[in-house]
């Protein structure tokens, strides 16, 4: 079994001759507005046979391993990524937290996240609302606190990794436009 230097996950919707090609990624903010998302993500495989040899024991082929390991986590840092943020921040000049945010999980680990939420009364309608905040655990150092990625064990890297394009959904859409005007 032969395995390529790189293999590139693609996530566009669209086919155009990648080792894995996969529909748009549905991700959700923080703010529980909806998006679709299109990435492109190269993986540099190891050159070391000993790495190499345990890749191919764990996933016997480079499409299953592209298919069951490198896609899902592809998919899997993009959402976690996406949840740090409110679409109208992502929009605003975030793009490049979120690929920051994205790049960072897919090279050393997902971050794990706590989930605060807060209460607060709308002033005009006197309603109750409730607001979820997500924040990057961090440790008694200060370091954050992640899941660790599998890539490591098997000496894959990071060659390059891009969010192409967000799509909001049409709330987000109106939303944006009101703002504009």
């Amino acid at each position: 079994t032969t395995y390529p230097n790189v293999i590139t996950i693609s996530h566009r919707g669209t086919k155009n001759g990648s080792t894995v090609e996969g529909g748009l990624i549905p991700i959700r903010f923080n703010d529980a507005t909806e998006a679709s998302a299109q990435t492109v993500v190269r993986f540099r495989l190891p050159d070391l046979e000993k790495e190499l040899l345990t890749l191919h024991s764990e996933y016997v082929n480079k499409e299953y391993l592209a298919l069951k390991g490198l896609a899902p986590y592809t998919i899997e840092c993009l959402k976690n990524s996406a949840q740090l943020m409110d679409s109208e921040q992502q929009y605003s000049g975030g793009r490049a937290q979120l690929s920051q945010f994205f790049q960072d999980q897919l090279e050393d680990g997902l971050y794990l996240l706590d989930v605060k939420e807060r209460v607060a009364r709308d002033t005009f309608t006197n309603e109750v609302k409730r607001f979820y905040e997500s924040n990057i655990r961090v440790d008694k150092d200060g370091l954050k606190v992640r899941k660790e990625s599998d890539l490591k064990q098997f000496g894959i890297n990071i060659a390059s990794a891009t969010i192409e394009n967000v799509d909001y959904e049409s709330q987000v859409d109106e939303k944006l436009k009101k703002k504009i005007e």
